[in-house]
C-alpha cells in the first residue's frame, strides 16, 4: 500500500552555480570526442576486454564504446587532450553486472597500473627467458677445431692436435691399456724353469697384456727373477710408449666452442639493443608515473584520493621488476658479445666478377 501511495519523483537539489546547462553538456560532449585515446590506454582496455571474457563478465560492444567516451569526458574535464591511465580507474564502475564483480575489476586495474600490453613485465620476462635459453645453447655448442689452414683437427696419440684423422694408438681391452710382454720375461720364477717358460710372443697373439697380466710374469734381474709387480723397473716400463701394444685407429675429433658467424652475433646484439631501448623507455615511463602520481590522483575530478596508495605500491613493484629485467638484458648482451666468432679465414671470400672482354655496349671488346 505504501508503494502504491508514492507519488511523483524526487529531484536532487543543485545550486544554480553548479548546474550544467544543455549548452555546457553539448560543449563537453563535442570537445570530448576530440580527446586522444593513446596506445597505452587502448592496450590496457583490449587486455581488460580479454580478461572480462575469461572471467565470464559479459560486456557488450556498445558498453565498451560508451566506456571509452566516458574516459574521454573524464580527460577533457580534467583539462587534458588525451586519456591517461588514471582515467581508467572509472572502468570499474562501467563493466559489472553484479555488485560483487566491481572489486574484481578494480583489483585487476590496480595491478595493471603502469603496464602496457606490449611491455607487460610478464611478457618481457618471457622474451628475456627465451633469449637466455638461446645464449645457453650457443655457449654450449661444440664444433670440430681447425688449424690456421682450415683443416679439421683431431686429438693425436700424444694428446696434441693433429690434422691426421687416423694413426697408431695404444690398443685397449675393455677400456684397459695393453702392453707388450717384457723382453725375455717368463711365466715361471724358478731358476730351473725360467728359460723353459720364456714368453715367445710379446704380442700375446695380438691380445697383448693388461697391467694385471704383466704383474703375473717374471723378469730377469740381477739376483733373481721377481714378479713384474715387484720389479724395480715396472713404472719405467709402463711409461715407455715403445712397450705399448699399438693398433691403427681413428683419432677423436678435437672439439672447441662453436665459432658463430659475425652477422648472426651482430644481428642478435641489434635485437637485444632494441629490446633494451624499449625497456628503458618503459622504465622512464614508470618513473614519470611515480613522480606525477600524487598530483594526478589528488587533482583528478573523478578518481578517489585513496587510490594513490595501492597505485604507488603497484608502480614501485613494477619498477623493481623492470630494473631486474634491465640487468638481465645487459648480461644477455655481454654474453652474446663474448661468443666465439669466426676468424677471417673462416669467412667465405667474396666472388670477383670477371669482365668479359668479348662484350661491350657497342659490340666491341671491353678494352675498347
Amino acid at each position: 500500500r505504501a508503494l502504491l501511495l508514492l507519488r511523483g519523483q524526487v529531484e536532487p537539489t543543485i545550486d544554480e552555480v553548479l548546474r550544467l546547462s544543455p549548452t555546457d553538456l553539448a560543449a563537453v560532449r563535442s570537445e570530448a570526442e576530440r580527446v586522444e585515446v593513446p596506445g597505452e590506454v587502448e592496450a590496457l582496455i583490449a587486455e581488460l576486454r580479454e580478461w572480462c571474457a575469461v572471467e565470464k563478465l559479459r560486456v557488450s560492444d556498445r558498453r565498451w564504446r560508451k566506456a571509452v567516451k566516458l574516459l574521454q569526458v573524464a580527460a577533457f574535464t580534467n583539462g587534458r587532450s588525451a586519456v591517461s591511465i588514471w582515467d581508467c580507474w572509472l572502468l570499474q564502475h562501467c563493466l559489472w553486472d553484479k555488485p560483487e564483480d566491481r572489486p574484481k575489476i578494480y583489483t585487476w586495474y590496480a595491478e595493471r597500473v603502469g603496464t602496457s600490453r606490449a611491455l607487460d613485465p610478464s611478457r618481457l620476462t618471457q622474451v628475456v627467458v627465451a633469449w637466455e635459453g638461446q645464449l645457453k645453447k650457443d655457449k654450449n655448442g661444440q664444433s670440430q677445431a681447425q688449424d690456421d689452414e682450415g683443416r679439421l683437427l683431431f686429438q693425436g696419440r700424444d694428446g696434441k692436435p693433429t690434422a691426421k684423422p687416423m694413426g697408431r694408438v695404444q690398443k685397449r681391452r675393455n677400456e684397459e691399456p695393453l702392453f707388450l710382454a717384457p723382453d725375455k720375461s717368463s711365466t715361471s720364477g724358478s731358476e730351473w724353469h725360467f728359460d723353459q717358460c720364456l714368453v715367445r710372443d710379446r704380442n700375446n697373439g695380438g691380445q697383448g697384456y693388461t697391467t694385471r697380466e704383466l704383474d703375473g710374469l717374471h723378469v730377469r734381474q740381477s739376483g733373481g727373477y721377481p714378479k713384474f709387480q715387484n720389479w724395480t723397473g715396472r713404472e719405467a716400463y709402463l711409461g715407455d710408449s715403445s712397450n705399448y701394444l699399438m693398433e691403427e685407429a681413428e683419432f677423436h675429433r678435437l672439439m672447441e666452442p662453436t665459432r658463430h658467424k659475425n652477422h648472426y652475433v651482430n644481428d642478435v646484439l641489434r635485437q637485444i639493443d632494441e629490446l633494451r631501448q624499449h625497456v628503458d623507455e618503459y622504465a622512464d615511463n614508470l618513473t614519470h608515473h611515480v613522480k606525477t602520481l600524487d598530483d594526478e590522483i589528488h587533482s583528478h575530478l573523478w578518481v578517489t584520493s585513496d587510490f594513490a596508495v595501492p597505485a604507488r605500491a603497484s608502480l614501485e613493484a613494477t619498477q623493481r621488476t623492470v630494473a631486474e629485467l634491465l640487468d638481465r638484458v645487459q648480461r644477455l648482451r655481454d654474453g652474446f658479445d663474448k661468443l666465439p666468432r669466426e676468424r677471417e679465414r673462416d669467412m667465405p671470400k667474396p666472388s670477383v666478377e670477371r669482365a668479359n672482354p668479348k662484350k661491350s655496349k657497342q659490340g666491341g671488346s671491353s678494352a675498347e
